[in-house]
């Protein structure tokens, strides 16, 4: 099964040629459209590892991988921190957060 390019951290290229003795293949992702999504697959596997971390170390090593990735997201669309950070103490206002674990159970 041949396994698709992925998106990793700026200097894993460097880590991985002082680690390991055989060569890799790289490349930049220069089209906008590569890269958006690269960064959305990456999104979807940092996540799907925040949901499956076993310990208290392991979850905040992947979700602050989480975090990377969406900086790495709202630089790259030029989104304003401030603003979604504005949207979210409003929703969070509005419509509460995610910290009582209430369940909609037919939401369709």
């Amino acid at each position: 099964m041949r396994k698709l390019p992925k998106l990793v951290r700026d200097k894993i290229k460097d880590i991985a040629h002082e680690r390991f003795s055989r060569d890799f293949k790289w490349h930049h992702a220069t089209r906008p459209e590569e890269y958006w999504l690269l960064l959305v697959n990456k999104l979807a596997e940092e996540a799907n590892e925040v949901k499956y971390a076993l310990s208290k170390d392991e979850m905040q090593e992947e979700l602050a991988d989480l975090q990377e990735v969406i900086d790495a997201i709202i630089d790259f669309k030029k989104l304003s921190r401030r603003q979604i950070n504005k949207i979210k103490r409003n929703k969070k206002r509005h419509k509460g957060g995610f910290k009582e674990g209430i369940v909609w159970d037919n939401p369709s």
